[in-house]
């Protein structure tokens, strides 16, 4: 991988991202990553995650982890809420280290597809950014013609500058296998 002609990437300490390209959405203003807050024993972490997230000017997010896992962190919501009325999240339950059946994926991928036409600065995330959040992303760049390759490609070379970035993403067989399948305009 050249590291000169690696597409730019939000810098942040605390908060794992990436930002995703598309050759034909040229204004996209998608981000991958970890949940943006911190578990419950780390009220400090917590602020500076979302500090970093509202920093990156992020109007909506999507949240593909279940509600027991939620009980471990500190919702983030409120804290995004207070300095910026307007955040939207939507909740996409996925069990970890699993894949949505076909019909919910493309609910998730058509939510992303009306949020990157109203140009929201939209944030996808699970637990630690991998695994479900690399599916959901994968599946929406085959979804719009990256094939296979390009796919892993991308997500690495994204992925690689970021707090966690040498952990495979997605994280297993099913999830790849979900990208592999997932036809375009699907």
């Amino acid at each position: 991988m050249d590291k000169n002609n690696l597409e730019p990437q939000p810098q942040t300490y605390y908060l794992s991202v990436y930002k995703v390209y598309h050759p034909h959405f040229k204004k996209l203003e998608l981000y991958g990553g970890q949940y943006p807050g911190s578990l419950i024993n780390s009220a400090a972490e917590h602020i500076l995650k979302i500090t970093e997230l509202m920093n990156l000017g992020i109007t909506t997010t999507i949240c593909l982890i279940e509600e027991s896992e939620q009980k471990c962190f500190y919702p983030y919501e409120e804290e995004v809420r207070k300095n910026q009325s307007t955040f939207k999240r939507w909740h996409y339950p996925i069990v970890d280290m699993s894949v949505p059946n076909k019909a919910f994926m493309q609910q998730i991928l058509d939510t992303i597809d009306r949020l990157v036409i109203r140009h929201e600065k939209t944030y996808i995330h699970c637990w630690a950014g991998h695994g479900r959040t690399g599916t959901v992303i994968g599946c929406w760049l085959k979804r719009h013609g990256f094939d296979n390759k390009t796919v892993y490609q991308k997500l690495m070379q994204w992925r690689i500058q970021t707090l966690f970035g040498k952990i495979s993403s997605p994280q297993v067989q099913e999830q790849f296998m979900m990208i592999n399948h997932w036809k375009i305009n699907e």
